[in-house]
């Protein structure tokens, strides 16, 4: 077993899957208009199928973004004193979440409240009930946070672990990084690292209204933590990479005949509503946490197959990351909130609000937040980097 870790060069794998991990938010979140389960705005007509899509998507779609997280990390510290790394978090992660959390995450509760006819004066008009504790919905500023509480919790995951982290990258912890890479390098091995999740899926109750709660995005935040160690962990080893690679298919297959089949026979057994703790739930538990991480290994496995290619696409959408998931939740707010109460298709609706919202995102980007440094600031960005003037060479005329 070589213990020294070899510092990689970028994987541009990873910066596509976080394009298409941006991408698939928006397109899950367009689909919570439309699902059983009720949302702040929701379309008067509902689908079982739309609900079937959402619950299989959440299952592994935060997951996976904490592991890229993970990854990110790990790269981030190849370049990066301990110091700079927590400046750079600070500036990328909680600078957005702090203008977004006074700003336009508001507007959310706002339209949420008004669509559900709880309120009906101006947005300025109600905007301080948020702080005073008088909302009925202000616990939706105060708790979740709405979208951005992914910013707020990969901060806080990125200061508790840092001390791990920098051990086993530069430290002793190295042969400890390097034995974890070898062990869970073999394909059946792969997906043991699921273990640590299904525990904790099995003994944390969903409902308990904190952070062991699922109250972010479907998953407690201890499960969050350990997809964040195991993208860490992936990205020290090429050769769990490769076998991950290797069994992508198998992976595939794997996450979606378990998801639905599982699901399946937990409803036939009428456990949709399994009270935590029964043999129903933790059949949940297990089709839910294997089906999720063979999910994630099928993700990773076609991303490192097809996509580590740099492209003049990639150097704009890769910068484009953060202010697009920022953005988007408020954005898609705004138009459906609209959109739902026209009597079109419901099809069309969907359609209408998905695409108005990604060009609307990417308008505001191309036009304003890219282009202006204090925006670039406000959402994560690094500034815009000044034109040299180069001066003229004087020219000897002969003659």
């Amino acid at each position: 077993m070589n213990a020294k870790i070899t510092i990689p060069t970028r994987r541009y794998e990873f910066d596509w899957l976080r394009v298409l991990l941006t991408l698939a938010v928006l397109i899950f979140h367009s689909l919570r208009f439309f699902n059983l389960e009720g949302w702040g705005i929701q379309n008067a007509n509902t689908y079982l199928f739309a609900e079937v899509l959402v619950i299989f998507i959440s299952r592994w779609l935060m997951p996976v973004m904490f592991l890229i997280s993970g990854i990110a990390v790990f790269y981030a510290l190849n370049q990066r004193r301990a110091g700079r790394f927590i400046k750079d978090r600070s500036l990328r992660l909680m600078v957005p979440f702090l203008v977004g959390l006074f700003t336009h995450l508001p507007l959310q509760a706002y339209l949420a409240q008004v669509s559900q006819g709880q309120y009906s004066g101006s947005f300025w008009q109600w905007y301080p009930t948020m702080f005073n504790g008088t909302n009925p919905i202000s616990s939706y500023f105060n708790l979740s946070l709405g979208h951005l509480w992914y910013l707020e919790v990969l901060f806080f995951f990125s200061l508790f672990c840092l001390p791990l982290l920098l051990w086993l990258r530069n430290g002793s912890g190295q042969r400890v990084l390097a034995w974890l890479g070898d062990r869970f390098s073999a394909p059946g091995t792969l997906y043991l690292m699921v273990l640590p999740i299904l525990l904790l899926s099995a003994a944390l109750d969903p409902e308990n209204g904190s952070f062991l709660g699922e109250e972010y995005g479907g998953w407690n935040l201890p499960s969050y933590l350990i997809f964040l160690l195991s993208g860490f962990v992936i990205a020290s080893s090429p050769v769990m990479q490769e076998s991950i690679r290797r069994v992508r298919w198998i992976s595939l297959v794997t996450g979606v005949v378990i998801f639905f089949a599982g699901s399946g026979l937990i409803l036939a057994l009428d456990g949709a509503d399994a009270a935590f703790g029964t043999p129903l739930y933790l059949l949940w538990t297990f089709v839910s946490s294997l089906s999720a991480w063979a999910c994630i290994l099928a993700f990773l496995g076609f991303g490192i197959q097809r996509l580590n290619v740099r492209t003049p696409v990639l150097d704009y959408t890769n910068e484009c990351v953060l202010p697009f998931y920022v953005l988007h939740q408020t954005i898609l707010w705004i138009v459906g909130f609209y959109v739902v109460n026209w009597a079109i298709p419901d099809l069309a609706k969907w359609a209408i609000i998905l695409v108005s919202t990604f060009v609307t995102i990417m308008v505001l980007y191309e036009f304003l937040i890219r282009r202006i440094n204090v925006l670039r600031f406000l959402f994560g960005m690094k500034p815009k980097a000044r034109p040299v003037t180069v001066p003229a060479k004087e020219t000897v005329l002969a003659g």
